[in-house]
């Protein structure tokens, strides 16, 4: 909610952002066919070979070198987080370097990769680096797309054994993989599973589409996941082929980027990597490239359970280089641009008359050999032509008109301030980040200059733009002689005469004749004049925490911690107890929808698209929202911008805006996402799943149509305001690189000048009686085509709450979670992903959630549920080990101390704190309750709270083939 800008951290990244955000079609497809969207070449093959131009060289920071095997490394001393280094293992193969018989096998080399090398067993890898803290998935994993395979592996810098370890690792991973055939057979069926979880409506589509996209090409025949039938019956000699041909030292590079000795991790690069042999016969790669394709061409593809329709321009060109400065320029003037007509086309989708929920578009890279231009739009039914000839109308304005000055100001100030937001925090980007920039620079050529020199850049670039060359892109965009027209369409959208409707539609458009646009001038401030300010009296300062409490005149309370986590970031949120316990059964779906009105409407005299434009260039970001027990607020800014969020909170109080219009919206695009469940299988699951669960609580259940076309504006607003009727009734939490006087300051002269009522209204929480069910229940849900099954069990009740009791659930779930991964998935293969996570709140009544989900084969679902309930048992009967509680601790304590960096952690617990009257310093000692927590008092939580008799198992199997 009034977000105007992606908010970036680094600026490649940025641009890439802007490009990916406005083409969400494309972005679809990429992810479903596991393709990494970015440029193209490579980095030794561009730098020098533009002599008249400025070569954008390598950040000089980053060490470079070359092994004698030929292997490239780089490494870059980074501090942030502290004590902790990321690793990428670069693999220049990827689907497209199999043959016919090896399809799939790329992506199975990857997964064995995790299941044992020469000096690692294979369960012993995953439990050793857990033992470090490393958690499977987030801090090590890898992907595998068309072009490459990367590996990626994050350990703790201040660790020596661990540091080598984790190089060693990498080393293993490059020429050591075992591929015994017990793990051969155990991973296939996790892959087949992974298979299986993609299948669905937008993958059949999808399969319609990729033919025609990549016509002529490799890539319409390698997609990463392969083909099932060789994934089956693939033997460890298959992946061994793939893998002795193309894991090669000369054939890779190894990045370290992290808060390490760039001495010490070269000579371990040099003791593990080095050691590694190069093949005598040299490596012959094969490079293919998608045509530019000549003519119009339109794929049409239908779905009974598609969710939308959505019709794309693509229009595929050869790769525009990205290693010069004027190569940056141009890359900056496409940012304008496409802001630009992001911006008019989301104002138009904001008109209820308009035939598009909403759309954009983009520019980016979509396989290292091609660019491609996309044009995308999201239909309201029945209007997939109208949506098409209304996309390619602006883009026409846009190139018969050009954009204007207000347009261009506003893209350029976005511009300007999220580069400066990057240089500003660039000792606080997350290693990890620069990691993947010097990936995309190794394998596709991209620009690594370093933030400080792209900072330069932007303000010497931004600025001189001009208006011509900016509207020059739009000829990128309506040049359709060589375009492909993707249609993915809801059953109700699509006909026989489908293709032919869309060229008609697209000739009308085209012989229209463009209009100029049209812009309001909005006005050109949040407020025009400030309120009367309020007092502020400190309370109490909490030496341990350095936390300091106020009270406002108004009766609010304030907590201000002042941090140097980010060099400039100002988070804020604020609690009041309450929210939906007290709104009568009657009118909660009202009142949990008012906050989406209020999102549509605006903050007083701005309507949504105004308050944007006046927010163009600022970080203040703000929203609010009324849960079952609490009414909150969510906001984040700046330093710089801090009066513009603080000037957001006020409005928010004082001034909401409900207006018709914007429940239209909400009520269309509610309606339209219930209707999209029903033919979503999945959702449709969900949304049972959450109907029994809400046990009749309206605070709780999903919404339905009555619920949306009951909404009012007049309702909504007196719901929200009576929410948020008293700011005497609220916490408040400042956390972030403010001084404490400043954000004093700031809170006198817009929280405490919030006004309060006469009357004081300190609530509590109130108990509406609804409670969980007390009996299990089991049910099946059938729904969709595909042979797959997916099941929740929901192990609920009431809860004994207190701060230890709180923990030990934590650590039961955390075990639970890492027992079932390594029985259902690594022992069985019987899923892609299985997990377990948990809740439990304290207000209204504690009560308690643990919920465990995952897809399978139907045909396997008796012999898994009974591994599933037999591992579930066995915690119950016998606990956790030492050596599982050792790596949950390990976890636990690096997640804390890596939060313990961040505001946005500190906000939460300061929150939590207050809500549950708990003294600050308490939120220090958590790695002693860690410590101290025991395997057998994990066995005892979990015979609490696992309990048969308090269940809900739900599982969606086919309406139509596969297995009971």
């Amino acid at each position: 909610m009034w977000t105007p800008r992606s908010g970036c951290r680094y600026v490649l990244g940025m641009i890439r952002s802007f490009v990916r955000t406005s083409a969400p079609a494309l972005v679809a497809i990429a992810v479903l066919a596991g393709v990494s969207v970015g440029a193209t070449g490579t980095a030794e093959a561009v730098e020098g070979s533009r002599s008249r131009d400025e070569v954008l060289q390598l950040n000089p920071r980053v060490s470079r070198g070359r092994l004698a095997n030929g292997m490239d490394y780089f490494i870059l001393g980074h501090q942030y987080p502290a004590n902790l280094v990321s690793f990428r293992l670069v693999v220049d193969a990827g689907s497209l370097q199999e043959t016919d018989r090896q399809r799939g096998l790329a992506h199975f080399v990857e997964h064995m990769a995790f299941n044992g090398t020469r000096d690692f067993g294979e369960t012993e890898l995953v439990a050793y680096l857990e033992g470090l803290g490393i958690r499977f998935g987030p801090e090590v994993n890898a992907y595998t797309s068309f072009d490459e395979t990367v590996y990626k592996l994050e350990v703790p810098s201040d660790d020596p054994q661990a540091l080598e370890t984790g190089v060693h690792v990498m080393a293993q991973w490059a020429n050591y993989v075992t591929f015994e055939p017990e793990a051969v057979e155990r991973e296939r069926g996790v892959i087949v599973e992974e298979w299986r979880r993609g299948r669905g409506a937008s993958q059949r589509m999808f399969d319609t589409h990729v033919p025609v996209l990549f016509a002529g090409s490799l890539y319409a025949e390698r997609l990463p996941i392969g083909d099932i039938e060789i994934i089956r019956t693939a033997q460890a000699e298959d992946l061994q082929a793939y893998y002795r041909r193309w894991y090669r030292p000369d054939n890779m590079a190894f990045i370290a980027v992290g808060d390490v000795d760039p001495d010490e991790i070269e000579r371990l690069i040099d003791e593990y990597l080095g050691a590694l042999e190069r093949p005598a016969q040299p490596l012959q790669r094969f490079y293919d490239h998608v045509d530019r394709h000549r003519g119009l061409t339109i794929s049409v593809a239908g779905d009974p359970e598609a969710t939308r329709s959505t019709v794309s321009i693509y229009t595929i060109s050869p790769p525009a280089p990205f290693q010069t400065k004027t190569d940056y320029r141009a890359l900056l003037t496409r940012a304008l641009f496409t802001t630009i007509i992001n911006e008019r086309v989301r104002d138009i989708s904001r008109d209820t008359a308009a035939p598009l929920f909403g759309g954009g578009i983009g520019r980016a890279r979509f396989l290292r050999s091609a660019d491609v231009t996309v044009v995308t739009g999201t239909a309201k039914e029945g209007r997939v032509e109208e949506t098409l000839a209304l996309l390619v109308r602006e883009i026409r304005r846009a190139a018969a008109f050009g954009v204007t000055d207000d347009e261009t100001r506003r893209a350029r100030e976005r511009l300007l301030a999220s580069i400066d937001e990057s240089y500003t925090n660039r000792r606080t980007t997350e290693s990890a980040v620069l990691a993947d920039e010097l990936v995309r620079y190794i394998l596709e050529g991209e620009a690594s200059p370093g933030i400080e020199r792209e900072f330069e850049l932007y303000n010497e670039i931004v600025p001189q733009i001009t208006l011509r060359e900016i509207n020059g892109v739009a000829e990128e965009f309506v040049a359709l002689d060589n375009a492909v027209i993707l249609a993915s369409l809801r059953e109700a959208d699509r006909s026989a005469d489908t293709e032919s409707r869309l060229r008609r539609a697209l000739t009308a458009a085209l012989a229209e004749r463009p209009e100029p646009p049209e812009e309001r001038s909005p006005a050109q401030t949040l407020m025009e004049t400030r309120p009367e300010p309020g007092s502020a009296t400190r309370i109490s300062h909490d030496a341990s925490t350095d936390v300091y409490r106020y009270e406002l005149s108004n009766g609010a309370s304030l907590f201000v911690k002042s941090t140097d986590f980010a060099e400039d970031e100002l988070v804020l949120r604020a609690y009041s107890p309450g929210g939906l316990s007290l709104v009568p059964d009657e009118q909660v779906a009202t009142a949990r929808l008012s906050v989406d009105v209020l999102e549509e409407s605006g903050l007083g005299a701005l309507d949504r698209s105004d308050l944007e434009k006046v927010l163009t260039g600022s970080s203040a970001s703000l929203s609010a929202d009324i849960y079952s027990a609490s009414e909150e607020l969510a906001g984040e800014a700046r330093a710089a911008d801090a009066e513009d969020l603080f000037q957001l909170v006020y409005l928010t109080f004082t001034a909401p805006r409900f207006t018709d219009d914007a429940v239209e919206r909400v009520r269309e695009r509610g309606i339209e996402s219930i209707r999209a469940s029903e033919r979503d299988p999945e959702a449709g699951f969900y949304r049972r799943v959450s109907q029994t669960l809400a046990n009749g609580d309206p605070r709780s259940r999903p919404l339905d149509e009555t619920d949306y076309r009951g909404l009012r504006s007049n309702r909504a607003a007196g719901l929200f305001r009576e929410r948020f009727a008293d700011p005497g009734d609220f916490s408040f939490f400042l956390v972030g690189s403010m001084a404490v006087d400043d954000a004093i300051t700031m809170a006198e002269r817009y929280l405490a000048a919030i006004p309060a009522p006469e009357q004081r209204r300190l609530e509590g929480v109130a108990d509406p009686g609804y409670r969980p069910i007390d009996s299990g229940i089991r049910d099946d849900f059938r729904a969709g085509f595909e042979d797959r099954a997916q099941t929740v069990l929901l192990y609920l009740g009431e809860y004994e709450w207190s701060r230890e009791e709180n923990h030990r659930f934590t650590t039961m779930v955390d075990v639970l979670d890492i027992r079932l991964r390594e029985e259902i998935r690594e022992e069985s293969g019987g899923s892609y992903g299985i997990g377990a996570g948990g809740y439990r709140i304290r207000r209204p009544f504690p009560e308690y959630l643990v919920q465990i989900a995952f897809g399978f084969d139907p045909a396997r679902r008796e012999e898994l549920e009974e591994q599933l309930l037999a591992t579930i048992d066995e915690i119950r009967r016998n606990g956790p080990d030492e050596s599982i509680m050792r790596r949950i601790r390990a976890q636990q304590i690096e997640q804390y101390e890596r939060s313990m960096k961040r505001n946005a952690y500190w906000a939460s617990v300061l929150r939590f704190a207050v809500e549950h009257g708990r003294e600050l310093e308490t939120i220090l000692d958590y790695p002693e309750l860690i410590n101290a927590t025991t395997g057998e008092e994990v066995r005892a939580v979990a015979n609490r709270y696992l309990v048969d008799e308090r269940t809900l198992w739900m599982t969606l199997l086919p309406a139509v083939g596969g297995a009971e």
